[in-house]
């Protein structure tokens, strides 16, 4: 049985009903009317795009220009302009209006502020750019052998774009032209007034280029490896052929306050072999110190991404952990997706001790390159510790909760959601009574413990040496 993709329901997976709906006269009734639908979406779409959003784009700048008149006037007395050139619309070339104002002094605020960017309300004004587009790229970054840069070459550049949203939480894990590709291919006014809407909540979070990207990050004592999510799946690709174990940890905000707590879990986590960033928390966490993590390596998104790598390269996979019955449907999401993606097997990790050494001997008679151990934190770090060398793996991932969004039991956070940094507002509203404590008061506790001790710094033992963390 191949298993449906959480959003879609049992009726439309059933063969029968599937032939059904496409061939009775009632199904084709209702196709017909959903092709009309679909090219009446369409035509509106290309009305929108070619003369309305024009339309609006000329109201909304005008009405801005007009409404910060004194300040635009102001700034280009004290700082004047720079042009840069970009490439538009079916690529014509213009130049972007940018106020020149010097990253010191008072300039310092002012860009903060975005004001250098009021200038390119000109631009919008006379039909270069539109405030929701792909990015304005400058000739030198514009290939015509991407496809990627055909898509963007479509529609007009604009001042917020969708890989800008993603980009400022850390999501923006596929290279910026298939963004672009993804943008104009499903643009919408709904679209963009959602992009819209998303760039004031990602503007929260920090501006980027005025941090240090570094290659490890301590956080409360933790050392993160700054990776990002093609990195990641690299890095751990290469360890499936090392001779030597390897334990691959996720922590987010949660997962830190646990170790605070739990010097067992702390002492785990730093003997981990790679230790990647989960969340906003560890987001604002990088900003605080001005070094950004990279992306947000959580492992519901490296998942499907692993699966690819390791199909491609003849490599076998073993799930273990999560309730009873769900192991064995993501497995089946695999095997639909990735056929040729070797499944060693799968086991739920509701066991007791005899049965636990049981499935110990199952994986090691498997020998799978790689292990995906869902029991939760800290439980999975630690059995992860202690079976690794029983295992015969050649890297042990712990996920938390992975296999549960994946089999379909528990619904992940729509997209638009993530872009805004709000993915634990949807886990905390599908488990309010459960999830509380760890995100009302969770969140509250990892920022105040981080801020003390980002100014105190904290002693650990680790194999008979002390580390000290200082940040």
């Amino acid at each position: 049985m191949v298993l449906l993709p959480p959003h879609q329901s049992k009726e439309t997976g059933n063969p029968l009903l599937r032939l059904e709906k496409r061939f009775s006269t009632t199904g084709q009734a209702r196709n017909r009317w959903r092709r009309v639908a679909q090219n009446l979406r369409w035509i509106g779409s290309r009305i929108y795009h070619r003369t309305a959003k024009r339309g609006l784009d000329m109201i909304a700048s005008a009405l801005l220009a007009l409404l910060l008149s004194p300040i635009l006037a102001l700034l280009l007395l004290v700082y004047g302009v720079a042009l840069s050139p970009r490439v538009g619309m079916n690529g014509r070339q213009f130049n972007e209006v940018e106020f020149e104002i010097k990253d010191r002094g008072p300039g310092k605020l002012l860009r903060a502020l975005h004001l250098h960017r009021y200038a390119v309300l000109w631009n919008i004004l006379c039909g270069d750019m539109s405030f929701i587009g792909p990015r304005a790229a400058s000739p030198e970054d514009v290939s015509l052998r991407d496809s990627g840069t055909r898509y963007r070459l479509r529609v007009r550049p604009g001042l917020v774009c969708l890989w800008w949203v993603r980009k400022r939480v850390n999501i923006a894990f596929d290279p910026e032209s298939n963004i672009d590709a993804e943008y104009v291919e499903t643009q919408s006014v709904a679209g963009d007034l959602g992009i819209a809407l998303r760039s004031v909540f990602s503007a929260m979070y920090g501006r980027q280029g005025d941090s240090v990207v570094s290659g490890r990050i301590s956080v409360l004592g933790i050392k993160i490896d700054n990776l990002a999510m093609g990195e990641a799946v690299s890095e751990i690709m290469r360890r499936t052929d090392c001779l030597t174990p390897s334990k691959v940890s996720f922590v987010n905000a949660n997962c830190a306050n646990m170790a605070w707590r739990n010097q067992e879990y702390m002492r785990t986590l730093l003997g981990s072999d790679l230790t990647l960033p989960d969340g906003i928390g560890m987001k604002l966490a990088g900003r605080m110190l001005k070094q950004d993590i990279r992306e947000n390596v959580n492992g519901t998104d490296l998942f499907p991404r692993l699966c690819e790598a390791m199909e491609a390269e003849g490599k076998s996979i073993f799930l273990y952990g999560g309730r009873p019955g769900v192991a064995e449907r993501v497995c089946e999401w695999i095997a639909a997706r990735y056929p040729k993606l070797k499944i060693c097997g799968a086991q739920h990790g509701y066991m007791d001790k005899a049965e636990e050494l049981q499935a110990l001997e199952r994986i090691n008679d498997a020998k799978p390159d790689v292990l995906i151990v869902a029991l939760g934190s800290p439980r999975q770090e630690i059995w992860i510790r202690d079976h690794i060398e029983q295992t015969g793996a050649r890297v042990a991932l712990g996920v938390g909760g992975l296999l549960d969004f994946y089999s379909g039991r528990i619904p992940r956070a729509p997209l638009w959601m993530r872009e805004m940094g709000f993915e634990w507002v949807f886990r905390f509203i599908q488990e309010p009574t459960r999830l509380w404590k760890r995100y009302l008061i969770g969140n509250t506790m990892f920022m105040f413990r981080f801020l003390c001790h980002r100014t105190k710094g904290r002693t650990y033992r680790v194999k008979g040496r002390e580390t000290k963390c200082v940040l």
